[in-house]
């Protein structure tokens, strides 16, 4: 990388694109950096090198590492072509991606190689995202129903009873084997359709694909373990893969109690990366039936 480069400004927190194939870890936030890179006049200059020449560090003091605009695509960025190589005296402008933890804020920005840089940033050149419309619209919230999460059961919270009375208060839960219970209703009113008369109340029922059912898989509820993981050392942003058993669904990895961000999951090995704010320390997972810590501790750089 060779020539110079101004800094234009700094946007945290940086809303990511609905179409990003990467989401931010969990409770961290995107730093988008644009950045203004110029040939000198002689001769031409590449500048893709920016993003593994480039630091950020918070005000926790954590330094993190460039992350090109490919893998997490914020809205603010959209409108930039990737740094590349430029002819004499030609410029162009561009984004560097950062991801920190929800708690720092960015406080230094560095860029070395031959067009070296050192800018501190305070908190007030830090100007909020503009892209919020590029993230869509905010999921619809049904009255009375919990969406449902890895890992978790989904429960309807109301159930009428058909008659020229509605009943309400029954609650249908549907949990991870398939089993459908229904607690009971008691003080039902005279006059409901379809309930004999004299009918106070409805006992709770069970129905499903419990543990009596021929459908259950012995083994199924056996929680998830670690064999190994490579490599057993890096830096922030290091892609580790980690081979075991059960592992499908995992809805959690953790580097010493730091949330990763999980990039590829299959039953027997998923690959992760090292999350910023991480530090030394052993990796777990959580799946539903369970969690599994690693039998080494991954060194952090």
């Amino acid at each position: 990388m060779d020539g110079t480069v101004t800094l234009d400004k700094v946007i945290f927190p940086a809303p990511v694109a609905s179409t990003s194939p990467v989401q931010p870890a969990y409770l961290h936030e995107l730093v988008a950096v644009v950045l203004t890179v110029h040939s000198p006049s002689t001769s031409g200059a590449t500048f893709a090198a920016i993003y593994t020449s480039s630091k950020l560090i918070d005000s926790k003091k954590l330094v993190h590492l460039g992350r090109s605009t490919s893998k997490y695509q914020v809205s603010d960025c959209l409108a930039y072509a990737p740094f590349a190589a430029l002819g004499p005296g030609k410029s162009m402008t561009g984004c560097d991606v950062f991801q920190l933890s929800g708690a720092a804020l960015p406080a230094e920005l560095k860029i070395s190689g031959k067009a070296s840089a050192d800018w501190r940033i305070s908190s007030g050149a830090l100007q909020p995202g503009t892209g919020n419309a590029a993230l869509g619209a905010a999921p619809t919230t049904v009255a009375g129903t919990v969406p449902p999460t890895s890992g978790t059961t989904s429960v309807t919270d109301t159930t009428s009873v058909t008659g020229t009375t509605s009943v309400a208060g029954t609650t249908s839960v549907t949990g991870p084997t398939g089993v459908t219970a229904t607690t009971g209703v008691t003080g039902i009113p005279s006059g409901v359709s379809g309930i004999p008369s004299g009918t106070t109340s409805i006992p709770a029922t069970t129905s499903g694909t419990g543990a009596q059912s021929k459908h259950h898989r012995p083994g199924s509820s056996n929680p998830p373990k670690i064999v190994r993981f490579a490599p057993r050392r890096g830096y922030v942003g290091t892609v580790v893969t980690i081979t075991g058993r059960r592992l499908s669904n995992v809805f959690q990895v953790t580097f010493n109690g730091v949330p990763a961000v999980v990039t590829r999951n299959s039953a027997g090995r998923i690959e992760v990366e090292v999350p910023p704010g991480a530090t030394s320390g052993l990796i777990a997972l959580s799946t539903a039936t369970g969690t599994a810590t690693s039998p080494r501790v991954f060194q952090l750089f």
